[in-house]
């Protein structure tokens, strides 16, 4: 599977469940949410004991990882968005979930977590530290946010500390918060008095602060492209950078266990640094992951990653050959989506081609997938056949005459990125990026042909066919209207 760079992230987490809104029996004057899908991509995960707390789309999962390799699920509980951050402390699981707010879960019982309260923030919940009576929450643009879950059924807000910047992640150390705040750096505010937290000094690191863990006197922040920043923070009024490591990719996450930092580096995957001098920090190891690496926790001798496509156990017991002990796939996140019958197939980006069964809209239920050879971005289904633009690796054929088993009969390269796709009689017309509108017959469908193309002046990516006419979303290019009434021939 490929994995694609860059802040997508910050975006994504907004579509994981939009394909619901083309379930027809939705009322045209005032639309109202049946059911939903709510898997997808993980953002956060946090392991305790046995278990590892993880998101996978709009839903907190459990699994038992005292086996990497079996990584059985054990419990899920579904919440309100896309759980952007997790600490687990005691019996209790506190969720960072964006527009929600902090949700309190009780996992007292592994196989049954049950939310036991919730507090909606001002802002969007976006990372939480939790220890003794209180829960942290980075807040986005309304800073850090302290909670006290001396009762966890009655969380209460009871200080903040109105940040400069973006506060996406939080730490804590000792009487010191420390938040990662975007573009402004890593702030370091005094929580000694939790009713009164303040500011007592900040860095502003090169790029945009994302995350932040701290061991011992140094702060290690994850700092998009520019790599691992490493902070001396012995006076927490004066931090300091000593030392940094410019990972080959974009860094959302770090976690130190001893002397070695491990970065969620995006589509470079899990970067493994020597910070043993922290004034030099060296690569001393990696591993590529299925999707785009955005979070992870380490624990005993395992890093727990989460990327687009799910959650994987990478084995650091030798940090210089981390390899993967064990996965766990969340179900990707949902690009695009078509509805024929009782089912909705959905191109799952690297989680290939999903089939839900829609028929009780309240309850819709996976019953079969096919994991694509690259991306599936687009979508479209004629009679028995699913059509699925798969990115870099062209349009791919699906046999989905038994929904619980879908088959690949066939598939065509094309010149560019396969983006979208439309059906109509025995062509299927693709958006293929900067390649324009490619033609192909399916009437074969174990041999399908590009028969014409046309290209556009931008870039397809969206296309539709009415009639005699492909209209393709040709990005700066605008709308472009393409006479297809002969396929081997489109003007």
């Amino acid at each position: 599977m490929k994995t694609e760079t860059g802040a997508a992230r910050l975006v994504t987490a907004l579509v994981i469940a939009g394909w619901v809104l083309t379930v027809p029996a939705l009322a045209q004057d005032c639309p109202e949410l049946v059911g939903r899908w709510p898997y997808g991509p993980a953002w956060a995960v946090a392991v305790s004991g046995d278990y590892a707390y993880f998101g996978s789309g709009m839903v907190l999962t459990v699994a038992e990882v005292s086996d990497p390799a079996a990584f059985p699920v054990v419990g899920e509980v579904a919440l309100h968005d896309v759980p952007m951050g997790v600490a687990v402390a005691g019996s209790y699981a506190y969720v960072a979930n964006g527009s929600a707010g902090l949700r309190v879960i009780d996992v007292s019982t592994p196989s049954n977590p049950a939310e036991a309260a919730f507090l909606v923030t001002l802002g969007n919940a976006q990372g939480v530290a939790a220890t003794g009576s209180y829960a942290y929450v980075a807040n986005g643009s309304a800073g850090l946010r302290v909670i006290d879950v001396s009762t966890p059924s009655n969380p209460a807000e009871v200080g903040f500390v109105d940040t400069p910047g973006n506060a996406s992640e939080v730490a804590i150390s000792g009487n010191y918060a420390y938040v990662a705040d975007g573009y402004d750096g890593l702030r370091v505010i005094d929580v000694s008095t939790p009713e009164s937290p303040f500011e007592v000094g900040f860095v502003d690191t090169p790029g945009g602060a994302w995350d932040v863990a701290v061991a011992g006197n140094y702060a290690y922040v994850a700092n998009d492209l520019e790599g691992l920043r490493v902070i001396d923070v012995s006076m927490p009024s004066n931090p300091t950078e000593v030392g940094f490591f410019d990972t080959p990719g974009f860094a959302w996450d770090v976690a130190v266990s001893g002397d070695v930092a491990y970065v969620a580096d995006d589509s470079s995957g899990l970067r493994v640094i020597d910070v043993s001098t922290p004034t030099n920090p060296q690569e001393i190891g990696s591993i590529n992951t299925p999707g785009a690496a955005w979070g992870l926790t380490v624990s005993n001798s395992f890093a727990y990653v989460t990327d687009e496509t799910g959650l994987g156990v990478i084995d650091v017991s030798t940090p210089t050959n981390p390899f993967e002990a064990g996965f766990f796939n969340t179900r990707g996140f949902a690009r695009n989506v078509a509805v024929t019958g009782s089912y909705a197939y959905i191109a799952a980006n690297s989680s290939g081609l999903r089939i839900i069964d829609v028929s009780n809209p309240v309850s819709p239920i996976e019953v079969g997938h096919f994991d694509t050879e690259g991306r599936a971005f687009g979508v479209a289904v004629s009679g028995t056949l699913a059509l699925v633009a798969d990115y870099d690796d062209g349009l791919r054929v699906i046999d989905v005459s038994t929904p619980e088993n879908p088959v690949e009969v066939g598939f065509v390269g094309t010149p560019d990125l396969a983006r979208a796709v439309a059906v109509a009689g025995s062509y299927a017309y693709v958006a293929d990026g900067l390649s324009g509108l490619q033609v192909v017959e399916v009437a074969q469908p174990t041999n399908p042909t590009i028969v014409g193309f046309i290209d556009t002046p931008g870039e397809a990516l969206g296309v539709a066919v009415a009639g005699s006419y492909a209209y393709i979303a040709d990005q700066r290019a605008g709308l472009r209207v393409i006479d297809v009434s002969n396929p081997a021939s489109p003007v």
